[in-house]
């Protein structure tokens, strides 16, 4: 059985999120992807195809939340913009320790797919 290392709470959290990382010779990368879980520090990332280990990242998480549809409206969505670096990486996906300050916004348009 593994040990527990983490020493914050995480949550299961399944949001739909966009991965942006700018690659060798300068070119963009951007995975649409879903989070597994979330804490206070970072996400796991679902992908087949994780980042390398080091990349530097911008996130968008998009959060419904019910408080929040009930005074905006239905299509109402939490925006928590971060930067991050992959710091782990396997068969399921990968792991993003958030890095700086964290920006949220609201947007009452529903997101784009």
């Amino acid at each position: 059985m593994l040990e527990e290392k983490r020493k914050l709470e995480r949550f299961s959290l399944h949001a739909p999120t966009i991965v942006e990382a700018k690659r060798d010779l300068g070119s963009t990368v951007v995975l649409n992807l879903i989070t597994k879980d979330i804490s206070s520090a970072g996400a796991f990332v679902v992908t087949p195809e994780p980042l390398e280990e080091g990349a530097f990242v911008r996130m968008e998480m998009f959060l419904s939340l019910e408080t929040l549809q009930n005074i905006l409206g239905r299509n109402s969505r939490v925006i928590v913009q971060v930067r991050g670096r992959v710091v782990r990486s396997d068969d399921l996906g990968m792991a993003i320790a958030f890095e700086g300050r964290h920006k949220i916004r609201l947007n009452t348009a529903p997101p784009e797919n």
